[in-house]
């Protein structure tokens, strides 16, 4: 489906008007209207070629032949040029056809003399039936190629793929586009509430900028893989986890992180815990502002801003240059509705001045809640910028 399809308007409005409109209507798309019987999608890797062949397929109600340079190549004699030709007889009478060729470059690549003659042959029955689609008395057969190595090409392929539609990486708003739909296609399974609230989404797409559409899917299915091996709570491994990640960080990726953690039972920087700070005017401005009422953890962080906060940002000043970014452990019973009122101003702070990663961890009954989700989507971007 297009709404399946994030971004990419410039390309879909060219496709639904150079193939599809064909593709549906081929008997009014004859002689000088006839339209390009050869496609070529070249672009970045994992940008959405072969999904958008899919969808020109689907939208079409054409018949769909997808095709590996493996599938159209055999050890015996002749008989890679036979399963060309059944290819192409097949897709005729299946007509209206899509013959989508992926890694087309390893099919058609620039023919040379030292390549194998049942190759060259191959190319040769390949190009001879792409030459001699959709004369008038064949039905439409469109063959698309996909590649991201469009100069690897044979000319004389390239002259028969003569639309050529360039598939770039997706940009800022494209990426957003892309994370909402994956969140809202898996609300239900995931248990994922408020679909609809994602604002977050377009901030945190700005620091995916260069990723193609399938490392953004790959990053999704990273952090809902981390929801489910972590439980989080104290006592089920979650310092371990945390020193895990650290080292994963360090000998992956060279990166240092300094860890702050502002779970009650231990933080770094220890506070009065028979000082109850509800009656003072700060918290009572921000219980205001946030609407929002007594809770232990919340309390925890606004005494650490009010009294520590400070001395915090001392310590890092003088440690800096130890650590690339900070991450912060939080405490595991904050869901993001309630944190923003205490922690996010923590994390905010921080922001301001360091690359801070928030790590959260649950138990298993919200383990699917959306702070878990944000935060391993967070963590998986630092793991893999």
């Amino acid at each position: 489906r297009e709404e399946d399809i994030a971004g990419l308007q410039d390309v879909k409005r060219l496709i639904k008007n150079k193939v599809m409109r064909p593709l549906l209507r081929p008997e009014v798309h004859r002689g000088l209207y006839q339209p390009s019987s050869g496609i070529l999608f070249f672009g970045p890797p994992g940008t959405g070629k072969t999904t958008l062949a899919k969808w020109i397929a689907s939208e079409s109600q054409a018949a769909f032949f997808c095709i590996t340079p493996s599938t159209l190549t055999s050890k015996f004699y002749g008989e890679s040029e036979t399963l060309v030709s059944a290819l192409f007889a097949v897709a005729a009478r299946l007509a209206p056809s899509i013959i989508f060729i992926d890694e087309i470059d390893s099919v058609l690549s620039k023919r040379n003399e030292k390549e194998e003659e049942s190759t060259t042959r191959m190319k040769n029955q390949l190009l001879t039936m792409m030459d001699g689609l959709n004369t008038p008395d064949d039905k439409f057969i469109v063959v698309i190629g996909a590649t991201n190595r469009p100069e690897a090409l044979d000319d004389a392929g390239m002259r028969r793929l003569s639309k050529r539609v360039y598939i770039p990486l997706p940009d800022a708003e494209s990426i957003a586009q892309q994370i909402r739909a994956i969140l809202k296609h898996h609300a239900q399974s995931m248990d994922i509430p408020f679909v609809d609230d994602l604002e977050w989404v377009a901030a945190y797409a700005q620091k995916l900028v260069g990723f193609n559409g399938s490392d953004i899917r790959n990053l999704c299915m990273k952090a809902a893989e981390t929801v489910l091996l972590v439980g989080g709570m104290a006592g089920t491994g979650k310092s371990t986890l945390i020193g895990s990640l650290c080292h994963t960080l360090q000998e992956r990726r060279q990166k240092r992180c300094y860890v702050i953690n502002l779970d009650p039972a231990a933080l770094h920087f220890p506070y009065k815990a028979h000082v109850d700070i509800r009656a003072t005017v700060k918290y009572r401005k921000v219980m205001k502002k946030y609407n929002l009422g007594p809770n232990g953890a919340i309390l925890t962080a606004l005494n650490l801003y009010a009294t520590k906060f400070e001395q915090l940002l001392a310590i890092l000043k003088q440690r800096e240059h130890e650590f690339d970014f900070v991450l912060v452990d939080t405490p595991g019973q904050i869901e993001v509705l309630n944190w923003s009122a205490s922690g996010a101003i923590i994390l905010s702070l921080l922001a301001s001045q360091y690359p801070t990663v928030a790590l959260y961890t649950m138990d298993s009954s919200r383990c699917a809640k959306p702070v878990v989700f944000v935060s391993n989507l967070l963590f998986s971007t630092a793991l893999n910028s």
